[in-house]
């Protein structure tokens, strides 16, 4: 499976995944045993991030060639970074910090880096026309992105109110905006938490006459 980082496969960058590692799920699990009771009862608990390292080489030409693939490399990644990994997941990640390079050979920059991330597949669109149920991917809540069009008039989509709106709006989840026609468009909903998918069925109940694009990424532990 060819590795890619934010969409560009990794030889573009003139580098070589040598190993990486991803540590299990960061959990906390919150529990009470009762007085005098046999068996733990759970709570809602927390989740974390994910630690994923990479080592890899890059090559170039000449040592000053290899170390500029590497530096362009860490720059492209300073922002946020989504990458495929050989064991078919994406990694949506966070670049904690970028060692030293070293130089085995006088061509190659060897560079270690580090990331915070989270576990997942691909984007995965749904189109309804009607209420339903979706089955979601993954095996955890997700976070939605909703794009609501044919909007005549007050309507209700996901429990959520929305007035004063003719045409399309989105309600994203993934990136927590709300816009109509590009502009800020909150106001315009009774909106006090951004949508979710549960993984496995969901309820997706809306007005007779709007459709809805449902966008979300199958989160897994």
């Amino acid at each position: 499976m060819a590795i890619t980082v934010n969409d560009i496969a990794l030889g573009q960058y003139h580098a070589d995944l040598l190993e990486y590692s991803v540590s299990g799920i960061n959990y906390q699990n919150n529990y009470v045993t009762p007085l005098n009771g046999f068996f733990p009862i759970s709570f809602q608990g927390t989740y974390g991030e994910r630690t994923l390292t990479m080592k890899m080489d890059f090559s170039g030409a000449t040592q000053a060639e290899a170390e500029g693939y590497a530096s362009a490399f860490v720059a492209s990644v300073m922002g946020g970074a989504e990458i495929l990994l050989p064991d078919g997941y994406y990694y949506k990640c966070a670049l904690k910090k970028a060692d030293a390079s070293t130089h085995p050979a006088p061509w190659v920059s060897q560079l270690a880096l580090t990331f915070a991330c989270v576990r997942h597949g691909a984007l995965v669109t749904v189109n309804m026309s009607q209420s339903g149920t979706l089955a979601a991917q993954g095996n955890r809540e997700t976070p939605c992105k909703l794009t609501i069009s044919n909007i005549s008039g007050d309507c209700t989509v996901m429990g959520i109110n929305i007035t004063g709106i003719t045409g399309t709006l989105i309600i994203d989840g993934i990136t927590r905006t709300v816009t109509a026609g590009g502009e800020n468009a909150f106001l315009n909903t009774d909106l006090t938490k951004f949508p979710t998918l549960e993984a496995g069925s969901n309820a997706i109940d809306m007005t007779a006459g709007v459709s809805v694009k449902i966008e979300y990424y199958p989160l897994y532990l």
